[in-house]
């Protein structure tokens, strides 16, 4: 969206779009301090957020989108040029249906040493481990020195 606001404006042609964030998060990123910030990149580039929309369905053929606001329930249906969907993010099947698996069907861990709740001889980190923490490569970064760490006092 920021690369798309970028090149837009670049070209000359920012005018003429009229961007929308729709996240089905209360937030712009899950980790407060960078949502905050995010949020106020977004505002300073004219982009709308829209808080706990979760996508509906998509008509490509008449580009409209039909949102569901999960805080009101409310049924929201956009037009659109351009839409760039990520799909909500989930463990395989045979994870989610597995032991080790909280009830959101990610691996149930201790948020600080990324230890399973009921396993102690298995750890989890990235983006199938229960942490309330966005599933990114940098999360990922912070993650495997906690496990290492905790792997080699395990013995």
């Amino acid at each position: 969206m920021y690369l798309s606001e970028e090149t837009w404006r670049k070209n000359g042609v920012r005018d003429d779009c009229d961007i929308h964030f729709y996240t089905s998060t209360p937030g712009m990123f899950p980790v407060p301090k960078y949502g905050a910030a995010l949020k106020v990149i977004a505002e300073n580039k004219g982009i709308t957020p829209h808080f706990t929309h979760l996508i509906q369905s998509v008509d490509g053929n008449n580009r409209t989108a039909v949102f569901k606001n999960t805080t009101t329930d409310e049924i929201l249906e956009t037009d659109f040029d351009l839409l760039h969907i990520v799909p909500p993010q989930t463990t395989h099947k045979f994870l989610r249906e597995s032991p080790l698996a909280s009830a959101n069907g990610m691996v149930a861990v201790d948020k600080f040493t990324l230890q399973h709740l009921k396993y102690p001889n298995v750890f989890s980190l990235g983006d199938c481990a229960d942490l309330p923490a966005a599933k990114t490569a940098a999360g990922v970064f912070a993650q495997a020195p906690v496990v290492t760490n905790n792997l080699l006092k395990l013995h």
